[in-house]
């Protein structure tokens, strides 16, 4: 029983320490110091990414997508999406309820985290070919 609350006590302030790290993550962003915003990101995906809760990884994506509209598109798009994946596999209902009620500025930014991680996760289609088929190069008919 002691182990147990112990284990609760510590998950609890590693919750409120991440929590922090994430405020300062955002105002950095908001302050344009996307140097600072990178580190702690970085430290927050890096080392902690298994230990955030679903609400964490939402706000640890869009840190992300709007570090990329400053540096490292594909690199901070690409953990983005990471973080937008492992939120909706922790806690599917969680996710689209913190998703669902952001405002206006970050719309674009889940919409595009959205489409991304779905084109990852959905193989191409065998009855919609994504390439022209080779006969159609081939085919003569239309000159006369």
């Amino acid at each position: 029983m002691l182990a147990l609350a112990i284990v609760t006590a510590c998950s609890g302030s590693d919750a409120s320490r991440f929590d922090d790290q994430l405020r300062e993550a955002e105002m950095a962003v908001a302050e344009g110091d996307m140097t600072a915003a990178t580190s702690i990101a970085s430290r927050l995906s890096d080392r902690h990414m298994e230990s955030l809760t679903t609400r964490q990884l939402c706000r640890l994506s869009l840190i992300y997508m709007q570090m990329a509209d400053s540096t490292n598109q594909s690199d901070n798009i690409g953990v983005a999406a990471e973080c937008y994946r492992k939120a909706f596999e922790t806690s599917p209902d969680s996710a689209r309820l913190y998703y669902s009620q952001l405002g206006p500025e970050h719309t674009a930014r889940v919409h595009m985290l959205a489409t991304i991680v779905g084109s990852m996760d959905t193989p191409p289609s065998d009855s919609e070919p994504d390439t022209i088929p080779f006969n159609a190069l081939n085919d003569d008919s239309h000159e006369q």
